[in-house]
């Protein structure tokens, strides 16, 4: 057996802060609509299973995330995430679904989950396929604003080709940090451009330092291995991670492996892990906050549930 890169770098506790489970039966339309490109993803993804395979790379416990538009009844996959957390100590945390556009609808589905604790934030997938007009919406401004007071954290999910939309971010975001309590968890590393050939863009560098003065931003290093055929050599992520480590430093990154969106579990961590040593990024401290003490913080999870 292969010992998990984590193992090799003495990494204990560690989360992973973005897997995706669902059922075959009831598939994403996202997951539906990918089956010709990606007939892998049309399986079932259990929670079991998703634990298990986070347990064969070295991880303690897990971050489910929602992988549905918020009219794709949402609050179903809300109520399977929080089933399954009572049955999986394993699952340390749930980000469910919330339209950013309908405070008060958010406001009633945060209200009917039962179990709710084990809810850690909320995401919106439409943001990076649409473009801009979501994220600076006042309504958005109150939705964030009501998930910080409820002591729950924002995914940040956009596509930074979007025109507009990594200044949108800023704005949202340099907003909730003045304003209110609410922690903006950017995932995918906001989804840059210049992924295949390494090159970060300069309004992608410059969006990444803006976002940096907010002490209420966290960025996953998540997303990327998705971006590129399966089998691609992982050393073009390089500045990418570099970028984010300069920025954000080491207090305010999450490892997340986006599995099974990305390709293979154990792929993603060696991805981030191959960096991380390939840089001399090797001492504990660094290691253990972004392979768990980061998303204990960002999220708000006890050590024990």
């Amino acid at each position: 057996m292969v010992e998990s890169p984590l193992a090799s770098l003495g990494i204990s506790n560690a989360i992973d802060t973005h897997m995706h489970p669902w059922r075959l039966a009831d598939l994403p339309p996202v997951i539906q609509g990918a089956r010709e490109v990606r007939p892998d993803l049309a399986q079932d993804y259990s929670p079991e299973r998703i634990i298990d395979t986070a347990k064969s790379s070295g991880f303690d416990g897990v971050i489910f995330v929602q992988a549905r538009d918020y009219h794709e009844d949402s609050a179903a996959e809300a109520r399977f995430f929080v089933s399954a957390a009572k049955e999986h100590p394993q699952v340390l945390g749930c980000v469910i679904g919330v339209d950013l556009l309908n405070p008060s609808a958010t406001e009633q589905l945060l209200g009917s989950l039962d179990g709710a604790s084990v809810v850690r934030g909320g995401r919106m997938i439409k943001p990076e396929n649409v473009g801009v007009g979501i994220l600076s919406d006042t309504r958005a401004k109150e939705t964030c604003k009501l998930l910080g007071a409820s002591g729950l954290s924002m995914d940040l999910l956009i596509r930074s080709s979007n025109p507009g939309q990594l200044n949108e971010a800023v704005g949202l975001v340099s907003w909730l940090a003045t304003n209110t309590k609410t922690t903006v968890i950017g995932d995918h590393l906001l989804k840059p451009t210049g992924v295949a050939t390494g090159t970060p863009s300069a309004e992608w560098l410059s969006s990444l330092h803006e976002l940096a003065k907010c002490p209420n931003f966290y960025l996953k290093l998540s997303g990327l291995p998705g971006e590129l055929p399966e089998g691609s050599d992982f050393r073009t992520f390089w500045p990418f991670y570099d970028a984010a480590f300069e920025a954000l430093g080491p207090s305010r990154l999450l490892f997340g492996s986006d599995y099974p969106v990305s390709y293979g579990h154990l792929a993603s961590v060696k991805a981030v892990t191959d960096w991380l040593v390939g840089r001399g990024l090797t001492d504990q401290s660094t290691l253990n906050s972004i392979f768990g003490d980061n998303a204990r913080v960002a999220y708000g999870i006890k050590q024990t549930r």
